[in-house]
């Protein structure tokens, strides 16, 4: 399973720089009614940007020109917590998703100490 959890499989790709920091986390997961993108970008071990992009399906498991949807966010941190929101790349929006701070840290956490299954 990848770092953003999904059931129906995923892969996740981590970036060190060339002192052995970690910079960068990208994953993508599969779902049903579509799949997903998460791209964390860290600095001294906390995550300061991190970009979700994904794709909704009109039905399910139909990845192909079936697509309902994109939706894109921009969440930017400071010291782990989000202080800025952006959805679908125009402005800033006035209201947080459900807790993002606590999403985006379970995928960083789950990418660090995978669950092996």
């Amino acid at each position: 399973m990848s770092g953003g959890g999904s059931t129906e499989g995923g892969e996740e790709t981590l970036y060190y720089d060339s002192t052995g920091n970690l910079r960068k986390i990208t994953t993508h997961d599969f779902g049903e009614m579509g799949q997903g993108w998460w791209e964390l970008y860290i600095k001294n071990g906390l995550v300061f940007f991190a970009y979700q992009k994904v794709e909704l399906y009109k039905k399910e498991l139909a990845p192909d020109s079936r697509t309902d949807r994109w939706e894109e966010y921009r969440y930017y941190l400071y010291k782990n917590k989000v202080i800025r929101f952006l959805t679908n790349g125009t402005k800033d929006s006035p209201e947080y998703p459900d807790d993002p701070t606590k999403r985006i840290l379970e995928v960083y956490q789950s990418c660090l100490h995978p669950q092996t299954e």
